[in-house]
């Protein structure tokens, strides 16, 4: 029986822990309209619009937000693959710095 409630709680434990889907750096910031777009750079995975994202600042969290645009220069695109540059807008809007680095998760 306590076997039997260990692997249950073990189970739910795992379907808890998040899928990360990207990395990327921040390193520009544009002013848009009556917010900010991030200019960033994904080292890993991708960014997509849509996405939920982590912004990290050094080893804090910053908050968390999501994607609510992504540009590949003046294009609009569904996501940014690794290696590639481009200018997200996350809605709602947190206070991110240059160098501050997005975590894309599930």
């Amino acid at each position: 029986m306590i076997d039997e409630v260990s692997d249950f709680v073990q189970g739910k434990l795992e379907s808890l822990q998040e899928e990360i889907l990207g990395i990327a750096k921040i390193l520009a910031s544009f002013p848009y309209e009556k917010t900010k777009v991030m200019g960033i750079k994904v080292a890993e995975g991708r960014i997509a619009k849509g996405d939920k994202i982590r912004l990290m600042r050094e080893d804090q969290v910053i908050g968390e937000t999501k994607v609510l645009t992504a540009r590949q220069g003046k294009e609009q695109t569904s996501k940014i693959e690794t290696g590639e540059e481009g200018g997200i807008i996350a809605s709602p809007f947190l206070d991110f710095a240059i160098g501050d680095m997005i975590i894309s998760h599930s």
